[in-house]
């Protein structure tokens, strides 16, 4: 599998960049804001998560391009942007 790949949720308002097996980054669109996620598969069901996604399973997820992904991580134009702490 190349990286990164990019997909988003069925109902638009979640965006991924997958960067391997075992991470990816995750934008929420809430609103207006974004929410930025970070995540390290430390477990199981995280890496079949991301396995799913790069598989698109079940049509929960579906393929983006990279300027979409782009747009939702600055579509809070930097100041609304909250990157929760690391939690691991």
């Amino acid at each position: 599998m190349e990286q990164p790949v990019y997909r988003r949720s069925a109902n638009g308002r979640n965006f991924y960049r997958i960067l391997s097996g075992t991470a990816f980054t995750e934008v929420q669109l809430i609103g207006s804001r974004s929410i930025v996620h970070d995540v390290v598969a430390a477990t199981y069901p995280e890496r079949v998560l991301i396995a799913d996604m790069v598989a698109m399973t079940d049509g929960h997820f579906l393929p983006c391009t990279p300027a979409e992904f782009d747009e939702a991580m600055g579509r809070s134009g930097g100041s609304d942007l909250f990157r929760p702490a690391d939690n691991r």
